[in-house]
């Protein structure tokens, strides 16, 4: 028992002595480190080093310069910008009542409702809706788009300073999607620089002026993402795209460089994404707006051509390279272009030297041309390479393609004559020559996109008037063979490459 007493005792001292060790070193430690920390004096230095607040709170001085001088480029431009830009309130007569809510589908009880809603008379009433302008001319002169004041009964045009004028349209290109309006002015208005698009680079800044959602004189700002852009808005496409924010109101309003010039006139949205927005390029507006001002309508240099890009298939058959120019399908009868000799299966490769390698290519520099202007067409023809001077002509309004336009089954196609009947079916003003019927899935014909109510006008360079040429030249056709046929689809003529069997 007296052991077991002294064994407790033992351990009790051995805890005590361990614990008081352990405590001198601890204390020893504290101090040492104590020791190395600043006093309040020392803290209140190390809070005033120019060191410490240079690596935390500052950038270098020449990062803050040039920040300092794009921030002051903005503020500049949007200030210099804003006068220039105005805010247009369209107003339109809608009829209303039980109309509204009446749509084409199949309703078993149509005749019932028809007699019903047709009894109770429609009401009109004013729908109001905004967008964007830029004064383009101190006359009073005010660009935006075709949408904003397509429909117009009335349009309100209200200045930065608030004052408000009455606008009267000018003129309208719905091809390009562009207006011209005028209000009445005794003094002169301020006006909007006019800067050159054909200069503008991808990357380059740009600030995007205009009222989005009714928010007058909103300025966003972002870059050029791409030029050349064709999103299936208007017929004559060559689209500026920027991530400057750009929202429903804006349309109509500038897109403007760094030098504070307009470059384009925005225009649309891709409504499923963000940063993504588009301008008409200033320098397709600029000669709308000149024509407008002088003819009160728009006019166009004209070739008289119908053109396709050349694609891998139709390269193959033509032996030329794709993209390598851009493929004549057909002609306008009495157009420049006919009458200075241009023929079917001619590749522009080239207008006054500049090379083109498709549609929209050839399109955009004919758009930049004057009526009586002359371009020369580098063309290539059977392998040989030839110049054709053209003295453009004034664009028709609706320029006329020469129209040409028993049952047969060849790769997917089913041809037979067209008479009366089917073009009636088609709605076909011409009933003579060979239409096809059917196009099979799955088929070579299916694959190169054949579709019912083309006109096959030739297989091969043979011509085809009746079924009998057809089943001639298709016997002749090998089944390992590719062909190249030349149909009539509405008004345009193209060439389509048919796949082998």
């Amino acid at each position: 028992m007296l052991n077991y007493i002294k064994k407790i005792i033992l351990v009790t001292l051995s805890l005590i002595l361990a614990f008081f060790v352990i405590t001198v070193i601890q204390n020893s430690f504290f101090k040492k480190e104590k020791g190395k920390l600043p006093n309040k004096t020392s803290v209140l230095n190390l809070r005033k080093s120019p060191a410490i607040l240079k690596v935390n709170n500052e950038l270098p001085k020449e990062t803050l310069s040039s920040l300092s001088s794009l921030e002051e480029a903005f503020s500049k431009i949007s200030e210099e910008t804003k006068p220039a830009v105005v805010n247009l309130s369209v107003m339109k007569k809608i009829d209303s009542g039980f109309q509204m809510f009446r749509d084409k589908s199949y309703f078993p009880f149509d005749g019932f409702f028809e007699d019903f809603f047709d009894n109770i008379p429609s009401k009109k009433y004013n729908q109001e809706s905004l967008g964007s302008g830029v004064i383009i001319k101190k006359e009073g002169y005010i660009l935006t788009n075709d949408h904003v004041i397509k429909g117009a009964d009335s349009i309100k045009v209200t200045l930065l300073d608030g004052r408000s004028f009455e606008g009267k349209v000018i003129g309208i290109d719905s091809k390009t999607d562009l207006a011209l309006i005028k209000v009445d002015v005794k003094n002169n208005l301020p006006i909007a620089k006019i800067g050159d698009s054909d200069k503008a680079k991808i990357g380059s800044w740009v600030i995007a002026v205009g009222n989005p959602y009714g928010l007058e004189h909103t300025v966003t700002v972002g870059v050029i993402s791409a030029k050349g852009r064709t999103i299936g808005l208007a017929e004559y496409e060559d689209f500026i795209q920027t991530d400057a924010s750009i929202n429903p109101g804006n349309s109509g309003g500038p897109l403007v460089n760094i030098k504070g010039e307009v470059i384009g006139i925005n225009t649309a949205i891709v409504a499923q994404a963000q940063g993504i927005g588009f301008a008409i390029p200033i320098n397709i507006a600029v000669k709308v707006i000149d024509s407008l001002i002088k003819h009160g309508k728009v006019t166009r240099a004209w070739l008289g051509i119908v053109i396709q890009d050349i694609t891998p298939e139709l390269s193959k058959l033509l032996g030329v390279s794709p993209k390598s120019g851009v493929l004549v399908s057909d002609l306008s009868k009495n157009s420049p272009a006919e009458k200075a000799g241009v023929q079917r299966k001619d590749i522009i490769k080239a207008i006054n030297n500049k090379t083109v390698t498709s549609v929209r290519e050839l399109q955009r520099e004919v758009l930049k041309k004057n009526v009586e202007d002359v371009v020369t067409l580098s063309i290539m023809r059977n392998g040989k390479l030839m110049s054709i001077k053209i003295i453009l002509k004034e664009l028709p309004d609706e320029p006329k393609v020469a129209k040409r336009p028993d049952i047969y089954y060849w790769r997917g196609i089913t041809a037979q004559k067209l008479t009366q009947e089917i073009a009636k079916h088609f709605n076909i003003k011409e009933g003579r020559g060979i239409i096809i019927s059917n196009v099979k899935i799955d088929t070579p014909a299916y694959k190169a996109s054949l579709i019912e109510g083309d006109i096959i006008e030739e297989i091969e360079k043979n011509k085809i008037m009746t079924i009998e040429d057809f089943i001639k030249v298709t016997k002749k056709i090998k089944p390992e063979e590719e062909a190249l046929l030349l149909i009539k689809r509405e008004s345009t003529t193209m060439y389509i490459a048919i796949g082998k069997e």
